[in-house]
């Protein structure tokens, strides 16, 4: 037969679907539940066509029949007859889910499967292709679902989004909480990302494994999902947070391991019109300052304890830097001041004036003026001259006592 719904909701694990405008054939007997032609109308717009299989759907007859608890003249005269049933179970059933998304908002989407905090990335697209979900034996724990999706922008981007294109084609496994991503494609006005590999995606602590090619001049576009992943750092959220300042272009090309909140990066940057923060002096109540470069190309990795610089070199005018070096974070006071996550309890490691340096530095055509902000976060007075040097510089030590 047919079946209309009018403002139907689905509830289920991990999943919240409202206001739901949907119909559909349904086909069944004792064995198999069949729905098919099925054409759902979001309540934020777009629509999701498909079907859903499901067998066996029935539980098999009771193994334990019906009994009386009293069972002979006297009982029955000193006690109550109580019809005792088989205890319930649930129906080892296997399932299929197929569907075709049709502009179906990417925040949509997220309303739909995420936990709030992660419902907005500030991607302004709209999402159509297959996606097909499977289980058996009732086992919630063998879910996969696989989709190939095409992303295209909205006709009206929303305040606070980037209009956003692109492609996905991936695999997600219950079992493990892993996403095989087999390609992500998004292109913004002023960003393009391409990423392949193992994505941890639940809980977003697990561990991924990612082959990232990213380029970006307005890291803006990703402020929405910073603040998502609950990136914090000295009262300020979102890229604001973040220890640069980009006013030309930044590539990278390098793995994500670690995880989402707490990631581990290590490839080549190479970027133009960089400023990067210094820590300030008196750690986390100081000031910091940013040193501008002209451009930066660097070997190395970062994690949230431990900064590692292969090679580095970094030019501002006629001025060139060469460096390599190591800086490992000062385990922190208290709850995190920078972080990609949830606030803890457990002080955190922070990269401040009392995180440690071991640096090999070759400079050229340095001018004093440059170098008052690193002797200001290490603690040090102006000097008292100007013009230009060459040195080869080896510091170590925390940054507000480094010699």
């Amino acid at each position: 037969g047919s079946v209309h719904v009018e403002g139907g909701s689905y509830t289920g694990a991990g999943i919240l679907a409202t206001g739901v405008n949907a119909d559909a054939r349904v086909d069944a007997d004792p064995q198999r539940l069949l729905i098919t032609q099925i054409v759902a109308h979001l309540r934020q717009g777009g629509q999701i066509e498909g079907s859903v299989d499901l067998h066996p759907w029935l539980p098999p007859a009771a193994v334990v029949p019906a009994q009386l608890t009293a069972h002979g003249p006297e009982e029955s005269r000193s006690s109550r007859n109580v019809l005792v049933r088989a205890a319930p179970f649930p129906v080892p059933f296997n399932g299929k889910v197929t569907a075709d998304f049709k502009d179906v908002a990417l925040d949509t989407v997220l309303d739909i499967v995420a936990a709030p905090p992660y419902r907005r990335l500030g991607l302004d697209a709209r999402l159509n292709g297959p996606a097909e979900a499977t289980w058996s034996n009732g086992d919630a724990r063998t879910v996969s679902v696989s989709t190939t999706l095409s992303l295209s922008p909205s006709g009206q981007t929303p305040a606070g989004e980037a209009h956003t294109s692109g492609a996905i084609d991936a695999t997600y496994t219950q079992r493990n909480g892993q996403v095989d991503l087999r390609n992500l494609e998004l292109h913004l006005p002023g960003s393009e990302l391409q990423a392949h590999g193992a994505l941890g995606a639940y809980p977003v602590t697990s561990p991924s494994a990612l082959t990232v090619d990213f380029h970006s001049r307005e890291l803006s576009e990703f402020d929405a999902a910073l603040r998502s992943l609950g990136l914090k750092r000295n009262g300020k959220t979102g890229t604001a947070a973040l220890p640069v300042d980009l006013a030309g272009q930044a590539d990278f090309l390098g793995t994500w391991t670690g995880s989402l909140v707490k990631p581990h990066l290590t490839g080549t940057l190479k970027a133009t019109q960089l400023a990067i923060e210094t820590p300030s002096a008196g750690g986390n109540s100081g000031q910091p300052q940013f040193v501008r470069f002209d451009s930066v190309d660097a070997t190395g990795s970062y994690s949230e304890v431990h900064i590692a610089i292969e090679h580095a070199q970094l030019i501002r005018g006629a001025a060139r830097v060469v460096l390599k070096g190591t800086l490992d974070a000062s385990p922190g006071p208290g709850p995190p001041t920078t972080s990609l996550g949830r606030r803890g309890s457990e002080p955190q490691p922070a990269f401040d004036g009392n995180s440690v340096l071991h640096a090999r530095v070759d400079a050229a055509n340095i001018d004093v003026a440059d170098l008052q902000p690193f002797l200001a976060a290490a603690g040090g007075r102006s000097l008292p001259m100007t013009g230009t040097f060459n040195a080869r510089i080896q510091a170590d030590g925390p940054l507000h006592t480094l010699a």
